[in-house]
């Protein structure tokens, strides 16, 4: 079995993630990953951290190292699913974990059903020519309604403009990584 990626940080650090099976993805570099966490650290308790277009799952498997109670991984691919059921198995970590196999956003409507969490962080790690931002953030904003306190983080080329469904977001923070950017947005009447 060829290893992927490792886990870097948190109470999984230095757990290995199997990538041999993966299709179609493009994971995180460890210093995005790295990056995103340290900003994040201080919101992730109580937290179910939703990592759409999972691939891999890494990130939301630093996530949860790193705090967060709950991930829900969400992939259209059905080997990246099964192969993230077999990760997460070995790192003893299922029950903590929901794992989605279709279509972002289209599963938005289900995943209040999945946690009780009443705070929620969004990953978006599209493919980089799919970036379906506008759709995925109007789609969104329905689900915040629900939730106490919601964060949204789009990894992107730095050349891509994330469409924030008009006046609904804040935009509040972009980090530069070379070619990759991150941009945190949270909803606009709770900025």
């Amino acid at each position: 079995m060829r290893k992927g990626l490792r886990i870097s940080s948190g109470t999984l650090s230095g757990h290995q993630v199997d990538t041999s099976q993966l299709k179609d993805a493009r994971p995180t570099s460890e210093r995005v990953r790295q990056s995103m966490l340290s900003i994040i650290q201080n919101d992730l308790k109580n937290t179910c951290f939703v990592d759409a277009y999972a691939g891999s799952g890494i990130v939301g498997l630093e996530a949860l190292s790193n705090g967060a109670e709950k991930v829900i991984f969400i992939d259209k691919n059905a080997n990246n699913t099964r192969l993230l059921k077999k990760n997460c198995s070995i790192l003893k970590v299922i029950d903590r974990i929901k794992i989605v196999k279709g279509e972002t956003p289209e599963c938005f409507p289900g995943i209040r059903s999945l946690t009780d969490e009443k705070r929620m962080i969004f990953f978006f790690d599209p493919p980089y020519a799919e970036s379906q931002s506008e759709l995925v953030m109007s789609s969104l904003r329905e689900l915040m309604v629900h939730v106490d306190y919601g964060l949204v983080i789009w990894e992107h080329h730095h050349k891509t403009e994330i469409a924030c469904d008009g006046e609904g977001w804040d935009m509040f923070r972009v980090e530069r990584y070379g070619e990759t950017q991150l941009t945190f947005l949270r909803p606009a009447d709770s900025a």
